[in-house]
């Protein structure tokens, strides 16, 4: 083969690549990809999911603190809802809530064995021993309350949030729990994605319910799965009338600023 003919192929190959380069980047979403959340409001499962989406349609994927996101990230996870929009560019998000009294709950049982870093860390404020370690060393009421006081930050975050960005799509775990189906098709929606790639992606969805992630129907427990339960409304199975009172005097007014009760007499 001659240079001239060895050339004429490079040049070939370079501008195939081009055009695979630029069929990519069609495929890429307009706007960055944000899903906001809380610890034990379905981050796992908006994880997988997204994470499984962003694979098939080969987007950037990031789970992680804002200061963290990289340049070119098309789909974005943050766990905690703290986030700075104003130092984003042009986004469209989803932002999930639950009742905070299940997050307590969920919280609850989930640390006396997870794994996670923090949890099991030693640390002075608990006189050298681990959150997970006290936790477990407390009665279940003195437990529940002592969980109460450590998701003072998602719940005060839960408080705080700005509802009527219009940029965002608000969801309820609760809506989740009984139709994951119709919620993520219009989260979808307020991703842009289109009709194609919607119905991609919902097939990703139904891989990913709670009964094929858990094995189980919602309500079986498993206080040892991440997927511990699966319905909402829990915490009235534990909650005492003294966490009741705590968790009033903790969090006034959250529950009917959520749009969880109607009043205090709860």
């Amino acid at each position: 083969m001659s240079t001239v003919e060895q050339q004429e192929m490079i040049d070939i190959q370079n501008a195939e690549v081009m055009s695979q380069t630029d069929d990519s980047s069609k495929n890429k979403p307009s706007k960055l990809i944000i899903h906001c959340g809380y610890h034990k409001v379905a981050t796992t499962t908006f994880r997988k999911i997204l994470k499984q989406i962003a694979q098939q349609f080969n987007w950037e994927f990031q789970s992680c603190k804002q200061d963290e996101l990289k340049m070119g990230t098309d789909v974005f996870i943050q766990n905690h809802s703290q986030i700075d929009l104003s130092r984003l560019p042009p986004h469209v998000g989803s932002h999930i809530i639950r009742d905070p009294r299940d997050l307590v709950i969920s919280g609850y049982f989930y640390h006396q064995w997870c794994t996670e870093k923090w949890c099991n860390q030693k640390r002075k404020i608990y006189d050298g021993r681990s959150y997970q370690e006290v936790l477990n060393a407390l009665s279940k009421e003195e437990g529940i309350a002592f969980e109460m006081e450590r998701s003072r930050s998602a719940i005060e975050n839960m408080a705080n949030w700005n509802y009527s960005n219009p940029n965002f799509i608000e969801i309820r775990l609760e809506e989740l729990s009984a139709n994951q189906i119709d919620v993520f098709t219009r989260i979808f929606h307020k991703f842009e994605l289109n009709d194609a790639q919607i119905e991609q992606a919902l097939s990703i969805v139904e891989k990913l319910t709670f009964e094929k992630l858990s094995g189980r129907k919602p309500g079986e427990e498993n206080r040892k799965s991440h997927f511990r339960k699966g319905v909402p409304g829990d915490w009235k199975n534990h909650f005492t009338e003294e966490h009741k009172r705590k968790f009033k005097k903790m969090y006034p007014g959250v529950l009917v600023k959520l749009g969880y009760e109607q009043n205090e007499d709860w």
